[in-house]
């Protein structure tokens, strides 16, 4: 099995379906990214390009 590389466009929706309220934001993102969860915010947390690493990949 080979897993596919993050991609934040793609993904996001998916993500997105996983915090269903406050709480599970807080635990899932340890209260990192402001509530409600939005691609923009998501986005600054997850900028390879800026060699921001909050977020890592698996390889």
């Amino acid at each position: 099995m080979k897993i596919r590389a993050f991609d934040l466009d793609d993904d996001f929706d998916v993500i997105k379906t996983w915090i269903t309220d406050e709480r599970t934001h807080m635990m899932w993102c340890a209260n990192l990214i402001p509530y409600p969860l939005e691609k923009e915010k998501f986005r600054s947390f997850y900028d390879p390009d800026n060699n921001v690493i909050y977020f890592r990949q698996l390889q």
